[in-house]
């Protein structure tokens, strides 16, 4: 029983640490490509993608002639032509029609031709929205990304402070035990523990909104275990600041796959414009079709014998009987194949359409056409304008985060050298629990200011990277 139970143990404890081992810390790059694969915006633009291909693929059919093939079997009951003997038939009949037949457009005005340069400009615009796709969760996933790790850093600054306080709790309890500080102290102190205590519990929820969030976005159910990994150069003093704004704006405008898709969709809305003038064009057409058809009417004479003289008439004056010779005929039923190779037809043909009025819808449609493109033009250049203005204010606020992070950083080394000698100064009891609460606490707040300009500061370099093309992660 005993052994059983020690295996049972070790089993139990071995499961546990192979699960710990292969439990994955996810780094950005990670986050974003798994974003990519499994978001379901990013899936409907890769749909849309598949929905134009198909759209293509029919474009090039239109190139080539149609063949289409048609049989019937049929009875007939009552009085009808028959038309491979050309006869009335009365009685039950059977009938079969066989045809197969080709329709190919010689010329319809190269609507056909510029359909296809159409639609090969639609599966490239899809293929760009795609990218825009990706692009946007990239982003958003970059965001998420920073925010836990600013909101894990958060948490560590909290937690460092209330160890801090606590020590000092402790502190001024012995001394206010040994009657060296007032009550008051002591009480001033443990508030500022409890307050403490409550910040470090905002921290943790805040970061567990932050992860839940990234998770959220990774399409990752919120009882999974998660956890990310924190860049070991994650040093904003080792970042430079990019090139000037107007250099990285050009660089999006020729690049960017927004924009990209905008002026695609241009090209697409131009080509529109063609395939409705081409409506004002003659359509020329080549048929043809093989037909051929079995009747159940249809006989052959198989042998012919003599048969008794038959009287026709009489000789005039004399009234002597005129005779004929009558004749036996041997019929039987045409066989099947016999009848589809005598029936068999052959016909090919040209037509032309000629258009001359159609109530005004090849003019609509033109106009329609040319409406279409403007507006196409319209969209490139708001979404010129929207680029132009995201990296303006990309860059203006990594400077100023950048700024802020210079101004937070002096400012938390000279608050640390403050608080350093309030705390020397309240462990003499030199000054008191609210003297040293407050350096405490706008160190805490420099702290808490210099995290979230780093943060700021490096995502904004992240979006300006990526702006020019570079995939976002960290080295």
């Amino acid at each position: 029983m005993k052994r059983t139970v020690l295996i049972l143990l070790f089993s139990s404890i071995s499961f546990l640490t192979f699960s710990q081992q292969e439990e994955k810390v996810w780094t950005l790059r990670q986050c974003i490509d798994y974003a990519i694969e499994n978001n379901l915006q990013v899936e409907q633009s890769r749909l849309n993608v598949k929905s134009n291909e198909q759209g293509q693929l029919n474009a090039y059919g239109d190139l080539l002639p149609s063949v289409n093939g048609q049989a019937s079997h049929s009875y007939n009951f009552g009085q009808t032509i028959d038309p491979y003997t050309n006869t009335f038939a009365n009685d039950w009949t059977q009938s079969n029609n066989f045809r197969i037949g080709a329709n190919w457009t010689l010329f319809n005005g190269m609507r056909n031709i510029n359909n296809v340069k159409k639609n090969q400009l639609d599966v490239m615009a899809s293929k760009q929205a795609l990218e825009t796709a990706e692009n946007e969760i990239s982003l958003q996933v970059t965001s998420a990304f920073m925010d836990v790790l600013f909101n894990r850093e958060q948490l560590k600054v909290a937690q460092s402070q209330l160890e801090i306080t606590r020590e000092q709790t402790e502190r001024t309890r012995k001394l206010y035990n040994a009657g060296s500080v007032a009550q008051g102290e002591l009480l001033n102190i443990e508030a500022q523990l409890a307050q403490e205590e409550v910040n470090k519990i905002n921290r943790e929820n805040n970061l567990n909104l932050a992860v839940l969030s990234l998770k959220q976005l990774l399409r990752i159910p919120s009882s999974e275990p998660f956890e990310i990994v924190s860049p070991e150069t994650f040093d904003a003093d080792q970042l430079q600041m990019p090139n000037q704004s107007q250099s990285i704006i050009e660089t999006a405008l020729n690049n960017y796959p927004s924009i990209q898709q905008r002026e695609t969709e241009v090209e697409s809305a131009e080509m529109q414009i063609s395939l409705a003038k081409g409506m004002l064009s003659p359509t020329i057409s080549l048929s043809g079709g093989l037909a051929t058809g079995y009747s159940g009417l249809r006989t052959e004479v198989v042998s012919v014998q003599p048969g008794s003289p038959r009287e026709i008439g009489y000789v005039s004056g004399s009234n002597q009987p005129v005779l004929t010779q009558t004749f036996n005929q041997e019929l039987r039923d045409v066989p099947f194949f016999d009848q589809l190779d005598n029936n068999l037809n052959r016909n090919v043909g040209f037509s032309m359409s000629i258009p001359i009025f159609n109530n005004f819808s090849t003019l609509t449609s033109i106009n329609r056409a040319e409406i279409q493109r403007d507006m196409a033009q319209t969209r490139l250049k708001q979404e010129k304008q929207t680029v132009t203005q995201d990296i303006e204010r990309a860059y203006a606020d990594a400077m100023a985060s950048f700024k802020r992070y210079q101004a937070s950083k002096k400012s938390v080394q000279s608050l640390e050298t403050a608080f350093d000698y309030s705390e020397k100064r309240f462990d003499v009891g030199m000054i008191n629990a609210v003297d040293y609460n407050t350096a405490k606490n706008n160190l805490t707040q420099a702290k808490a200011d210099l995290l979230r300009a780093k943060y700021e500061y490096l995502f904004r370099l992240k979006v300006l990277d990526f702006y020019q093309g570079n995939q976002i992660a960290f080295e």
